[in-house]
């Protein structure tokens, strides 16, 4: 039997280790375990000397490394013209499956983009903006961030970033494929050594000392050190770390009068680097622009209390005043004042030591990095992957319980490995994409005509749809999306899901819209969504009761409508509920809108306490336009003290409000599928709702509810049997428990993902 060859990763980056700093070391770090865990071959491309030959060798660790030759260096960046020649030739040589590359260096891994063709390409960037406050270095390094950065950034189909500061600053527009691998270390071999520490209190520095590294604020550590030494005689600083620039810090040092004091040892690796580790009390890094240095990992594990400064990502791995602690950049008397502490007081110095090393073992382990390596990695290789993109005409930030659904939908379907996107309008939203819970979310610009999102740049993004693999997941609720979804789909033959959530209005309850509205959503429904749904490769209807409505109204063939209900996240309660308190809790959940019929709610709650005389309280959950006018009305009847509008409530919020309530009271004129429903049967609350389409299908009278007409007293008698009734509650209550197990989210999706499979099936793709 044949063996698969082992697949190959070029990575590219400015220098190979041991040099390159942070960088450099990140990337050989993961490249090993890469290749030692996972089986990659590796292929290293970096520059190599100024007018220096190409050389190819094999490194004691496996790898195949290539060093280029430069003969240009602008600051700290070499550049050749030949690389361009040179890196095609490799990558034919090779073959690579995967290109990747480090940066935020320009140079190599900008050419060597432009010449991987069609090759998968990622990158890792490690810093922030490159601005060094100096104008002529500025005007260059701005020309570069705006043009070729973003012209690499957008080649690649993944990014990781070495922190969140990263990702969210610079990248923010990339944000939608990005990710965040923090930089990490050996916590088995970068250990504390009680044994070496120096006899003399020391501080330990490490990092580059080439002049683009000057941010590292080695200078006002020197200051520093000159200063303390007024109270602590016999204070001493290591530097690590070598550059263009160490004859200037070592002249600097010795006109302070402390040549006896700070010690430069150059560039060090393995044991030498770990030993100055061991050796030092504290590490100290007085950055003003950095990201997420190793070097700060590494000090950490070997249980070095810290100070260092709130730039970057550098909050995101030392806990002020618990690791060590963080002053502002270039505040030399703060960066005196906490070094002393540390010296002065032990015990803390000993305790932030302790948190070091328990949150480096806990949280930066280079296995743990690697690891999400190879899944980006086969995520990127697997050609079967499914790519679903869901198009919506609202997403969340903007309200709604269509909006939530195909929200956890979405995230869940990332979580089981398919690739998911989401083209929404920016009702509420910045436009621009981003990437939630692995989802990719585009807020494409829009304009809103009556309640409807209309988003010329739909089209254009779904044209630019990769073929392969590739389903539309369709919620129709509004005109727009689902005919121009429904045209491009037909025309580049990619198979679509219509999954209509709310459109379908039965006709006896359009009187109840504005007269324009309801006689546009007559024509568009006669015109347009019977050739919408017809054209689907599926369909899925929320109820039975819709999917009669769906065959009948639009002659869409019963075996190509797919019955799939929500589901909830609310976990289930165990027991069921034995009798309503007193006052009586009523809750509605939902958003102020015509079909919610809170107006009906309002008289509703007016019966129960004028005819009834119920002692009860009624919460409402939702917020929209209307909400003044229903409020002005609660007024004027003298139920301001009774009905009570609550906010927008979700996750653990929402959950509360269902547990602490008795009866929920649903007046909508037509659903779809209320998840509102299976929130109450999930904390057994019993329900009440309009005997309308959507909703009969899954409150069931006198099972799991009670079903009552569109008046008010029709609901409000429900109400009262409920309330009156304590058997019926009870029994009510506890098959409400039992139903929600119907729900369960792993059914939806497996019910879900077969039907994109189906239907790619049937496309033959």
């Amino acid at each position: 039997m044949k063996t698969r060859p082992r697949r190959t990763i070029v990575i590219v980056v400015p220098h190979f280790p041991p040099l390159g700093g942070g960088l450099s070391r990140y990337a050989f770090e993961i490249a090993l375990r890469l290749q030692n865990e996972y089986g990659w071959r590796i292929v290293f491309i970096a520059s190599g000397d100024r007018y220096g030959k190409e050389e190819k060798y094999a490194a004691a660790e496996g790898f195949t490394v290539y060093k280029l030759g430069y003969r240009y260096k602008f600051s700290n960046t070499p550049f050749a013209f030949d690389w361009f020649r040179k890196i095609r030739r490799i990558l034919a040589l090779e073959n690579p499956d995967i290109v990747h590359i480090h940066t935020p260096v320009p140079g190599i891994g900008n050419v060597a983009a432009l010449v991987s063709g069609k090759r998968p390409l990622t990158v890792t960037y490690h810093a922030g903006s490159m601005h060094k406050n100096k104008l002529l270095h500025d005007i260059f390094i701005w020309l570069y961030e705006n043009g070729p950065l973003h012209l690499l950034l957008h080649r690649a189909e993944r990014i990781t970033c070495s922190s969140d500061f990263v990702r969210f600053g610079l990248l923010k527009p990339y944000e939608y494929k990005s990710a965040t691998v923090t930089s990490a270390t050996d916590a088995d071999v970068f250990k504390p050594d009680m044994s070496k520490k120096s006899p003399h209190p020391t501080i330990l520095f490490v990092a580059s000392l080439k002049r683009g590294q000057e941010y590292k604020g080695l200078k006002d550590l020197i200051t520093a050190v000159a200063a303390l030494k007024r109270t602590i005689p016999d204070l001493r600083l290591t530097a690590v770390g070598d550059g263009d620039m160490r004859p200037e810090y070592e002249s600097y040092a010795l006109a302070l009068g402390l040549k006896d004091s700070v010690r430069f040892t150059g560039s060090l690796s393995g044991n030498a680097l770990i030993g100055e580790y061991q050796q030092a009390h504290i590490f100290a890094l007085p950055s003003s622009n950095d990201s997420l240095p190793t070097v700060l990992i590494e000090a950490m594990a070997c249980g070095l209390p810290v100070v260092s400064t709130l730039v970057g990502g550098i909050p995101e791995i030392v806990d002020d005043t618990v690791t060590g602690f963080l002053i502002q950049p270039g505040d030399s008397a703060a960066l005196q004042e906490k070094i002393a502490l540390l010296f002065a007081n032990e015990p803390l110095a000993a305790q932030f030591g302790r948190a070091c090393r328990e949150k480096v073992v806990r949280n930066f382990s280079w296995d743990t990095q690697a690891e999400k390596y190879q899944r980006l990695f086969l995520k990127l290789l697997d050609t079967q992957r499914i790519l679903v993109t869901h198009v919506v005409p609202y997403d969340p930030p903007h309200l709604g319980g269509m909006e939530q659904r195909v929200k956890d939908l979405a995230t869940r379907e990332a979580q089981m490995d398919l690739d998911v996107a989401v083209l929404t309008s920016n009702q509420n939203t910045p436009t621009g994409r981003y990437e939630d819970g692995g989802v990719k979310v585009s807020y494409l610009r829009s304009m809103e005509f009556f309640p409807t999102p209309i988003t010329p740049a739909l089209a254009w993004n779904l044209l630019r749809l990769k073929k392969k693999r590739c389903v539309i997941h369709l919620h129709v609720v509004l005109a727009f999306f689902p005919e121009v979804t429904a045209f491009v789909a037909r025309m580049r033959g990619i198979p679509y899901i219509a999954h209509p959530r709310a459109l379908i209005m039965p006709a006896e309850v359009r009187k109840h819209y504005p007269k324009m509205l309801a006689a546009l959503s007559i024509l568009h429904d006669r015109l347009l969504m019977g050739l919408v749904l017809r054209g689907a490769a599926r369909v899925i209807a929320l109820t039975p009761d819709y999917k009669e409505i769906i065959h009948e109204r639009y002659s869409v063939a019963l075996d190509k409508i797919i019955v799939i209900p929500n589901a909830t996240n609310f976990t289930t309660d165990d027991s069921a509920r034995k009798a309503p308190r007193t006052p009586i809790r009523l809750l509605a959940v939902g958003r102020i809108a015509v079909q919610k019929n809170y107006r009906l709610l309002i008289r509703v709650a007016e019966h129960l306490k004028k005819t009834h005389g119920l002692d009860f309280v009624l919460d409402i959950v939702g917020t929209g336009a209307g909400q003044a006018e229903l409020e002005a009305e609660i007024r004027r009847l003298g139920l301001d003290h009774t009905v009570r509008f609550v906010g927008q409530k979700l996750g653990k919020d929402l959950e509360k409000m269902y547990e602490e309530t008795d009866i929920l009271v649903h007046t909508s004129l037509f659903e779809g599928f209320s998840t509102v429903f299976l929130e109450a049967m999930a904390k057994g609350v019993p329900i009440v709702a309009t005997d309308v389409v959507g909703t009969r299908s899954v409150v069931r009278h006198g099972h799991n509810g009670l079903l009552a007409q569109l008046s008010a007293d029709s609901v409000s008698d429900a109400v009262m049997q409920l309330a009156r009734d304590r058997e019926l509650y009870e029994r009510i209550s506890a098959e409400n428990i039992e139903d929600v197990k119907r729900y369960k989210w792993e059914t939806i999706l497996e019910q879900t993902v077969e039907t994109y499979r189906d239907s790619l099936k049937e496309y033959g793709n």
